[in-house]
């Protein structure tokens, strides 16, 4: 199971920051591989370590003393 934790629930709002920090994230792959090589990796290597069932957000809940 893969866990991601996040401060609160206004993190998951998307801003102009966030936006532009993952079109950043998104093109520096594109400058070290060809998009079709990706698209190949993607489709034949992802499913044989993967198997996705599905997604599901969590709330921790702290009672105080």
């Amino acid at each position: 199971m893969l866990s991601i934790e996040y401060p609160n629930l206004a993190a998951l709002d998307t801003s102009k920051e966030s936006l532009a920090k993952w079109k950043k994230f998104e093109d520096e792959p594109e400058t070290i591989m060809a998009e079709s090589e990706m698209q190949r990796i993607t489709s034949t290597i992802f499913p044989e370590v993967r198997d996705i069932k599905g997604e599901t957000l969590m709330r921790e809940i702290k009672f105080l003393p």
